[in-house]
C-alpha cells in the first residue's frame, strides 16, 4: 500500500473536497501518484468562506478580547474568515448573518468563475438549517454546481461555536476532477 501525507492547508470542507476526489479516483484504480498530484492542485485552488454565530468563542479561544466579544456581538457584528497558508485570517466584518451569508456566496461565485460545474461543500457546526439555506443561495447563483452538506466534527466545532458555517469551493478543475463522484449518489 502506497502512502503520501498531504497537508491540507485548512480543513473541514476544504479537506473534505480532497478527500473525496481522492476517494473518488483511488475507486476509479486512478495510479496513486495521479491521484496525490490532483489533491496537491485541489489544496492549491480551495476557497475557504466561513463565519460563526457570535464572538464568544473567538473570545474563548484567546482570539479576541472580552471587550471586543462583548461589544461586536451587541453591534451584531460577524466576521467573515477565509485560510491563508494554513491560518484562519479575517476577510472582513460585517453586521448581521444575512450579509455575512451574502458576502459568503459573492466570494464562492467570484472564486468558482467559469468553473461553475462543480462540487461545493458546505459544512456546519450543529446548524442544518443554516447550511440548507446557503444551499438554497447558492443553487440560485450557480445552478450548474452540485453540493454536499456536511457536520463539522467536535473537534473543530468547539472552536468555532454552534452556528459556524463556510463554503468550499475550487478557482480551477484539475484534469481528472470528477464533478459528481458516484458514490456520492449512493
Amino acid at each position: 500500500m502506497k502512502l503520501t501525507l498531504i497537508d491540507s492547508q485548512g480543513g473541514c470542507g476544504g479537506a473534505s473536497l480532497a478527500a473525496i476526489q481522492a476517494l473518488n479516483l483511488l475507486d476509479k484504480g486512478h495510479p496513486h501518484a495521479e491521484v496525490a498530484q490532483t489533491i496537491q492542485e485541489i489544496i492549491a485552488h480551495t476557497s475557504y468562506s466561513f463565519t460563526i454565530a457570535n464572538l464568544d468563542w473567538l473570545q474563548k479561544g484567546g482570539r479576541i478580547n472580552k471587550a471586543t466579544s462583548f461589544i461586536g456581538d451587541n453591534l451584531n457584528i460577524k466576521p467573515l474568515l477565509t485560510v491563508e497558508a494554513g491560518k484562519i485570517v479575517m476577510d472582513q466584518l460585517l453586521r448581521g448573518h444575512n450579509r455575512v451569508y451574502k458576502r459568503i456566496i459573492k466570494k464562492t461565485v467570484d472564486h468558482i468563475g467559469p468553473y461553475q460545474d462543480q462540487l461545493v461543500v458546505i459544512s456546519h457546526v450543529g446548524d442544518p438549517e443554516i447550511a440548507q439555506t446557503l444551499e438554497k443561495m447558492l443553487s440560485a447563483a450557480l445552478p450548474e454546481a452540485s453540493f454536499v452538506v456536511l457536520r463539522v466534527s467536535a473537534v473543530l466545532g468547539v472552536h468555532l461555536g454552534i452556528g459556524g458555517v463556510g463554503v468550499f469551493a475550487l478557482s480551477q478543475l484539475p484534469e481528472s476532477y470528477d464533478r459528481r463522484p458516484a458514490f456520492l449518489e449512493k
